[in-house]
């Protein structure tokens, strides 16, 4: 099962997502969470992913999709190992805006603005993901 805390601001919605991204109720609520915001930018955390399936992933491209259309930008942050991997193998990454986010870390300045994670990049010759924080 799939829980979402959800976090808005004027200028970000933050989506923190533990449990499972699965066919049904996971994948669904995600899509009905963002699709249902009028904000323009949104930061999925990922973080506490546990799995995630086929649905979960077409879920996040639709999402990326919708966002698109719909001059949004989506985020994802913190993704776990496993979801990472998954992300790379199936070339979603390349598609994905994916950001990390620190460990213990907030995705916020002390001001209140929204403070963008540092963006992965790929390795030249390499299928893998490198923080540009290191």
């Amino acid at each position: 099962m799939l829980k979402l805390e959800v976090h808005e601001s004027p200028l970000v919605t933050i989506l923190r997502c533990s449990g499972r991204i699965v066919y049904g109720d996971g994948s669904d609520r995600l899509v009905k969470a963002v699709m249902s915001k009028d904000t323009r930018f949104f930061l999925i955390d990922l973080n506490g992913v546990s799995a995630i399936d086929a649905a979960g992933l077409g879920a996040l491209a639709a999402l990326e999709g919708w966002a698109r259309n719909e001059n949004r930008t989506i985020h994802l942050a913190n993704l776990s190992k496993r979801v990472r991997e998954i992300l790379e193998t199936t070339g979603l990454s390349s598609v994905l805006q994916i950001f990390l986010i620190p460990e213990g870390t907030q995705p916020r300045r002390s001001n209140g603005t929204y403070n963008a994670p540092a963006k992965y990049y790929r390795q030249p010759g390499s299928n893998s993901l490198v923080s540009t924080t290191g």
